[in-house]
């Protein structure tokens, strides 16, 4: 029956979805043909979604922070950093199976795509002594590791004892890389910052288990850190949904049949949301738009949301079907249309424009979801007043007499209405008070984020991050750029004072920065652990640092202009994290703080007592990282107690040092830097060139005078190669002088 005055009493919207559930109405079969063939050419879009379970690209559009975080990411090969834990089932990992596999993982994992870089103990570099053709002893860069020899071979238990001692006896390594016991170990491994994360995490796994399985080795793999526990919520939350969806679905039919009590109404209403699903899954797939980590839920939100607007408009269609009596089905149809069109429309746009809000976010990501959603909200409207009229006007829909929803139902609901009309002061206290305590507790969430709160205990990820926080001091790493000459020796010694102020910090189980590097490469070539004091030795010591260990790539760039410092911390807590990070960037701006090269003869007072604070604040940073607490005054004054002056050099306090030195570049030595004379002492050089070193004097030409009286004719017969030799040994005692200087 037509309403001559629906025109002018109906809004456009009104008019047009009425005018659609109208035409579904009159044309069914059409109406049905049309949607099937629609959902036909969508369905092989539908069941093979993309997905792209990036967790970086929630980070926030436009932020510089994110946009240097990216940068950073591309100049050190990604800054996303997994571990992959290696536990002997009994035993160390100092068997040759074990080694062979470590070695076997960081060899190939490279290879993959996305995969950044891979390391472990078997790729860094180790000082080490040799000997040559003619017996002389050398101290040099070589694996830690080496060549593996066969497993049949005699040399086996030698080789895999000498690697232990050698390992465990590395502070850099004993606790970063292998457990202090020997009885766990890592490979670290970094992300690309474009590489997909779950896919290449999966990459990872499938080449480390096939490694695994070859080997033999018996021993148990964890994979920890950021990425891989990304994946793994990636990969939980898809199956969290795949297990959720039934559920979903089983309580919307349980609610239409006791709500419809009709097995064919029913059925038209979920096929209604699942063609408004399948046409939304479709279209994002078609049009290129991958399901992310937050629109993976929206099949599950359209059966708990779309649903409500297919039995809306089905409870109302079987109503009016319940009281037509002896009018035609279409007519009884077409007035339900009339009464629930619009508060379905205006359900279906609002919801839909709380979805569009979306839009305003700077997560592209959650962009695209408020995008679908919205449409997804349209999509399900338009079925619902077209789809199921159409299908209730030709499937058998019976009337049934007394109503269809449960009485009891009808009467709770009734019974509630007048019970909060009847007591309005009571009920409007309740709500104010539950609005005050739910405002008081909202102010107190904790928005922190921790590993466990997302997985049950007995989980792999909880396994992973328990045994790395036991045994190699967890797997998250707070990684810090540092830009300028990172050749320059008063940059690399910043580093090195940023590097004990960050270990000194509770929570902090490691640090890794070139200046470690800096300071194990002078220690192969001198044998003291200091960092180069001249800008030469500094440059010398760089090159042969990146051509002997190609892990350095991870802690500075190419150019020596960015460095980055690796603080590993126990535990995967944000809070504690953002907190560290905090007080990290506090400490950085004394470091950025001006400095000057002043040579020691040219200090006023005032500057000495600067460096004098600054150096105690220093050492107690390094004695905190060993559990003992001191202030500055109490340093200085313990140094004092233990006959170190802190207020000169007295050239006793390097003789212990120039004595080292001497012995292994003149005295005790196959092949010295300077012949002596038999008769000739080498330990009575050591006094004049304390004393030199304390004066400021220790020139070739001062050394040469030290040397003359002890120096065997032969030198006389190549005078600059004597030349050249003394230039060494000052410069190898002046970089060892360094660290003595701490105390000055």
């Amino acid at each position: 029956m037509k309403d001559p005055d629906f025109q002018s009493r109906t809004s456009l919207l009104r008019r047009l979805a009425l005018s659609l559930g109208l035409t579904s109405v009159r044309n069914p079969i059409p109406t049905l043909v049309l949607i099937g063939v629609m959902t036909g050419a969508l369905l092989p879009y539908a069941i093979q979604p993309t997905y792209d379970d990036d967790v970086i690209k929630f980070l926030p559009e436009g932020d510089p922070e994110v946009d240097r975080f990216m940068e950073i990411g591309k100049r050190f090969e990604g800054l996303a950093v997994g571990i992959i834990g290696v536990e002997p089932q009994q035993g160390t990992v100092f068997e040759r199976d074990i080694l062979q596999l470590m070695r076997d993982i960081s060899d190939q994992l490279p290879e993959l795509d996305g995969v950044g870089f891979a390391t472990s103990l078997t790729t860094i570099p180790d000082i080490a002594e040799s000997s040559s053709s003619d017996g002389d002893t050398m101290t040099d860069l070589r694996d830690m590791v080496g060549r593996i020899p066969p497993a049949d071979s005699s040399t086996v238990g030698a080789f895999l004892a000498d690697v232990r001692e050698r390992a465990l006896a590395r502070d850099h390594i004993r606790g970063a890389l292998v457990s202090e016991n020997g009885d766990a170990a890592m490979v670290v491994v970094t992300f690309r910052p474009e590489a997909p994360v779950k896919p290449t995490a999966e990459a990872i796994y499938e080449r480390v288990e096939a490694l695994h399985t070859d080997s033999g080795a018996q021993v148990r793999i964890h994979y920890g850190g950021a990425p891989f526990i990304g994946a793994f919520v990636a990969e939980e939350a898809r199956k969290d949904i795949g297990r959720l969806s039934p559920w979903v679905a089983l309580a919307v039919i349980l609610i239409l049949l006791i709500t419809a009590r009709s097995i064919p109404g029913t059925l038209i209403a979920l096929l209604s949301v699942g063609v408004s699903i399948c046409w939304v899954i479709g279209l994002m797939e078609a049009s290129g738009s991958p399901l992310t980590l937050v629109s993976s839920s929206l099949p599950v939100l359209l059966v708990a949301l779309g649903s409500a607007y297919s039995i809306h408009v089905l409870t109302q269609v079987l109503a009016a079907i319940d009281q037509s009596d002896e009018r035609p089905r279409q007519e009884a149809i077409e007035e339900a249309l009339r009464y629930v069109t619009p508060p379905v429309l205006v359900a279906g746009l609002t919801t839909a424009l709380a979805f569009l809000s979306f839009q305003v976010m700077d997560i592209a990501p959650m962009r695209t979801f408020g995008f679908w959603m919205a449409g997804g909200t349209i999509l399900a409207v338009l079925l619902a007043l077209s789809l199921v009229p159409a299908a209730c006007t030709i499937l058998p829909l019976h009337p049934r007499e007394g109503g269809r929803s449960p009485q009891w139902a009808h009467r709770l609901l009734l019974r509630s209405a007048l019970g909060i009309l009847s007591r309005p002061k009571r009920v409007g206290m309740i709500v104010l008070i539950v609005i005050g305590a739910s405002s008081f507790y909202t102010a107190k969430v904790d928005t922190h984020m921790e590993t466990r709160a997302f997985f049950e205990e007995d989980s792999a990820p909880v396994q992973a991050e328990d045994f790395l926080e036991e045994k190699l001091g967890g797997s998250l790493f707070l990684q810090v750029q540092i830009a300028g000459d990172i050749r320059d020796p008063m940059v690399l010694k910043q580093i090195e004072r940023f590097e004990d102020e960050a270990a000194s910090y509770p929570g902090v189980t490691g640090v890794q920065s070139v200046a470690l590097a800096m300071r194990l490469v002078n220690m192969a070539l001198s044998g003291e652990p200091a960092l180069p004091v001249s800008r030469e030795r500094a440059e010398s010591l760089a090159t042969l640092a990146s051509t002997s260990d190609a892990s350095l790539k991870l802690l500075v760039d190419d150019a020596w202009k960015h460095a980055l410092v690796a603080v590993k911390l126990g535990g995967f807590n944000t809070e504690k994290a953002g907190a560290l990070a905090g007080k990290l960037q506090q400490f950085s701006t004394t470091l950025m703080e001006p400095l000057v090269a002043i040579e020691r003869e040219r200090l006023t007072p005032e500057q000495v007592d600067v460096e004098r604070k600054q150096i105690a604040q220093h050492g107690t940073r390094v004695l905190l990282r060993y559990g003992v607490t001191l202030t500055p005054e109490e340093w200085i004054k313990t140094l004092e107690d233990s006959g170190v002056r802190t207020n000169g050099t007295p050239s006793q306090n390097f003789q212990p040092m120039v004595e080292r030195q001497l012995r292994n570049l003149v005295g005790e030595t196959d092949d010295p830097y300077v012949i002596l004379r038999e008769d000739a002492e080498w330990t009575s050089l050591v006094p004049p060139i304390a004393e030199a070193l304390v004066s400021n004097e220790l020139t070739v030409e001062k050394l040469k005078t030290i040397f003359n009286p002890s120096v065997d004719t032969t030198e006389e017969d190549d005078p600059e190669m004597l030349q050249e030799s003394l230039a060494a040994i000052a410069e190898y005692i002046e970089d060892a002088a360094q660290s003595i200087r701490i105390a000055s």
